[in-house]
């Protein structure tokens, strides 16, 4: 993995680049992550536009990012590419795809990126954004902060993907029908895996569930998720087995750069 294009100001977080690459070699998937240049919204929207321009020149994109935006403020990702971007803490993170032919092939290459701040969300707070078997799955865990912040990233992650391959089609958002599961530990990541059920299953059905990886550097959480029928990664890619239950509502804003 290269942090952004590779200028002396793309110096990110150790940790967090190798945890980056780590995850691009697991899910086969093309990732940039750059930090923020200022405060404030621009900044981190300008930051997310030069991450994912990277990384669309990384898997050979014919066309850049588009410079506009969908009235539901997601990106407008070229017709040879889709992609998901998230930032936070000063860095933005941008997930990058090939695709045949968008309009067609849309539902079969879905990708979605989340990072957080590890411990953002504090585990008393996160009984209103999961449901009850992911409260106490949280609770049972020996740091609830960190596992709460890592099921909301696996969240987020899923609603932006499923945002953009249904084209913004999928309304309002209870993040209750995002039922996410992580799995154990696996030489440093963890399995992901979410399926859509009450009103997001019709609209989702489909794309069908979506598989990824969890990496936790200490400082930050990223997580990278898939559509199953788009993984090609075998054995590595999945968590068979996995099952799960998993409220504010994931925003049209953090769909967007």
């Amino acid at each position: 993995m290269t942090p952004g294009d590779g200028s002396p100001d793309d110096a990110v977080p150790a940790p967090l680049a190798h945890a980056i690459a780590r995850l691009e070699a697991r899910a086969s998937l093309t990732v940039r992550v750059v930090p923020v240049a200022g405060t404030g919204r621009a900044a981190d929207t300008a930051a997310g536009r030069r991450a994912a321009s990277t990384a669309l020149r990384a898997v050979h994109s014919t066309h850049p990012l588009v410079d506009t935006h969908h009235p539901d403020g997601r990106p407008c990702w070229p017709a040879d590419a889709t992609g998901s971007i998230a930032h936070a803490d000063g860095l933005a993170v941008a997930v990058a795809s090939r695709v045949a032919g968008r309009a067609a092939d849309r539902a079969g290459c879905v990708v979605g990126i989340d990072l957080e701040r590890s411990g953002a969300l504090p585990a008393d707070d996160a009984a209103v954004v999961l449901a009850p078997r992911e409260q106490a799955h949280v609770a049972a865990h020996d740091a609830p902060d960190h596992e709460a912040t890592r099921v909301w990233a696996a969240k987020e992650a899923a609603f932006k993907a499923w945002c953009e391959a249904t084209d913004g089609g999928l309304g309002t958002v209870d993040p209750v029908d995002l039922l996410v599961d992580l799995g154990p530990d696996d030489d440093g990541l963890r399995p992901v895996l979410v399926h859509a059920t009450g009103a997001l299953a019709a609209p989702t059905a489909s794309i069908g569930p979506l598989t990824g990886w969890c990496a936790d550097t200490g400082a930050h959480v990223v997580v990278l998720v898939s559509s199953v029928r788009a993984a090609t990664r075998g054995a590595h890619h999945g968590v068979d087995g996995i099952a799960s239950a998993a409220t504010t509502n994931p925003s049209a804003a953090n769909a967007s750069t």
